[in-house]
């Protein structure tokens, strides 16, 4: 499976550390995209998607790096993009402040949230 990494919404400095990572840099990259250094391509099984998930997310941590989120596309299931909280509004995708979960629309979201404060 071909799972493409958008990094085009990051500043250079946190594009480069994501880059530079020892384990995501081992990833078997696939060279279809050209010259488009914003998008990263891995040929991985499909099992190794959300591993791929969680390094990031951990190389954003392990960086001191807040205000940003790994999220998949909802339409090209195969697209992980990391964006800037307030850039993932601007995209249609909201994301519950308790669990991370994205949704299409502010209401799903809302509707979700209650749920958290019901226990």
């Amino acid at each position: 499976m071909v799972v493409k990494v958008d990094l085009s919404h990051l500043p250079l400095n946190l594009k480069s550390t994501i880059l530079s990572n020892q384990e995501f840099s081992s990833l078997p990259r696939d060279d279809r995209n050209g010259q488009n250094a914003d998008v990263v391509v891995l040929e991985v099984p499909q099992e190794i998607k959300e591993t791929i998930i969680k390094t990031i997310e951990k190389i954003l941590s392990l960086s001191n790096v807040e205000g940003y989120s790994v999220v998949e596309n909802m339409i090209d299931e195969s697209e992980i993009a990391v964006l800037k909280s307030g850039d993932i509004e601007e995209l249609g995708i909201f994301i519950c402040a308790h669990c991370g979960a994205p949704f299409q629309n502010r209401e799903q979201m809302m509707i979700h949230q209650r749920m958290h404060y019901i226990f």
